[in-house]
Formats: structure tokens, C-alpha cells, sequence
């Protein structure tokens, strides 16, 4: 699991240029150092290992949503925070132009 992260981290850092990917030996921990925690992209979710069970539907390989996410750094910890993509808002151009009017926004 360690090597897939590692590996999953280095193919991030590589393609969105987040400056540079370290490992620490000592506790084995993994680290990222970015240029920019405001800069979005893309991430999947891939399972490593299946179940063995047909039922289940949980293959190898098997990939998930895809997800649109940024770094997000709040104090000394850094999170990974999915950005809401599925909220839209369908509004009628009329009542837009009447709030720039009326001086509602």
C-alpha cells in the first residue's frame, strides 16, 4: 500500500507539477511539498487488490469516481478537500438583470 501511494504521489507531482515528493525513512511517513495548495486537479481512485468474490463487484484494477480536489493547508496539516461539483444553479436571466438594477448583489 505504501509503494502504491508512493508511486500514486509521484505521478501527481510529476504531471501537476507540485514541487517536489519526499520520503521519510525513518517513520515511514510520505510527504508533498506545493508550489500552489490553491491549484485543483483531477483525482481517481483505484483499487489495488480485489476481493475474490464474483458477487461483490470489488475487482482489481477496478476504478472509481473521478473527483475534482486540491491541497488545502489549515495550520500545520495539509488536507486533500474534494471541491462540490455537482452543485449548479440554473437561474432566469430576468432576475438577474432586475437584482444588478436594484442593486441586490
Amino acid at each position: 500500500m505504501k509503494f502504491t501511494l508512493r508511486v500514486f504521489l509521484m505521478f501527481i507531482c510529476s504531471t501537476f507539477s507540485i514541487a517536489a515528493l519526499s520520503a521519510d525513512t525513518q517513520s515511514y511517513s510520505d510527504f508533498v511539498k506545493a508550489k500552489d495548495h490553491q491549484q485543483g486537479f483531477l483525482f481517481q481512485s483505484v483499487l489495488p487488490q480485489g476481493l475474490g468474490a464474483q458477487n461483490i463487484g470489488l475487482d482489481r484494477g477496478q476504478r472509481g469516481d473521478k473527483r475534482l480536489v486540491r491541497f488545502e493547508k489549515l495550520g500545520e496539516k495539509i488536507f486533500l478537500r474534494q471541491i462540490n461539483t455537482y452543485y449548479r444553479v440554473d437561474t432566469d436571466p430576468m432576475d438577474v438583470r432586475y437584482n444588478e438594477r436594484n442593486g441586490v448583489c
